[in-house]
Formats: structure tokens, sequence, C-alpha cells
């Protein structure tokens, strides 16, 4: 559990600082990939949960 806690932290100190990022990703980065790949997951999931919501699912 200990060793859990300090990963996570490690990991966290990690982001807070930046470490491994390019300050400006290209376009045709990971990140920015990875980042408009969620967007449009969670475009999905709000369309889904808005035909739950009415009951045309």
């Amino acid at each position: 559990m200990i060793t859990v806690g300090l990963l996570a932290a490690g990991g966290g100190l990690a982001v807070a600082l930046g470490l491994g990022r390019e300050q400006t990703p290209s376009a045709d980065s990971v990140d920015v990939g990875f980042a408009r790949d969620m967007s449009r997951h969670h475009l999905q999931a709000a369309e889904i949960a808005n035909l739950a919501h009415r009951g045309s699912w």
C-alpha cells in the first residue's frame, strides 16, 4: 500500500512539473491525437446520456 502511494505521488509530481512533455505539442503529436479522440469520445457519451434522458434509447 505504501508503494502504491509513493508511485501515485511520484506520478502526480511528474505531471505537475511537466516532466517528459513538450512545451507546445505539434498538430500530429500523440498528445493532440489523444485529446481529439477523448473529445470525440466524451461528446458521444453526452449524446448517449441525452438519448437516455429523453427516453429515446
